[in-house]
């Protein structure tokens, strides 16, 4: 596995299973892909909720500082920015 290799890549059939073990409130009647890079693969659920999925270890800890920060940030902030809402936790499909 090269440095810019995914640990774990999250396809359409985990992102689906993914958001209705932790989140079965959603319909989810569409799931399309949003964008990819080197850190998070992000899925558009139902044309409203994004969904990022780390792609590897090493991103967890930011992206828990950026749940942890941009709620008391976005407030003061001159641009509307999305609030994380709805939060996953490590399962045994998905170890983060």
């Amino acid at each position: 596995m090269t440095e810019w290799s995914a640990e774990v890549t999250v396809d359409a059939d985990l992102a689906r299973l993914l958001i209705r073990e932790q989140f079965p409130e959603l319909t989810l009647r569409s799931l399309r892909p949003l964008g990819e890079g080197w850190d998070t693969t992000v899925w558009l659920v139902d044309d409203e909720w994004a969904f990022r999925f780390p792609r590897r270890s090493i991103v967890v800890q930011g992206i828990e500082n950026e749940i942890g920060h941009v709620p008391r940030l976005a407030p003061v902030l001159p641009l509307p920015i999305p609030i994380p809402t709805l939060l996953g936790q490590p399962s045994e499909a998905f170890p983060w």
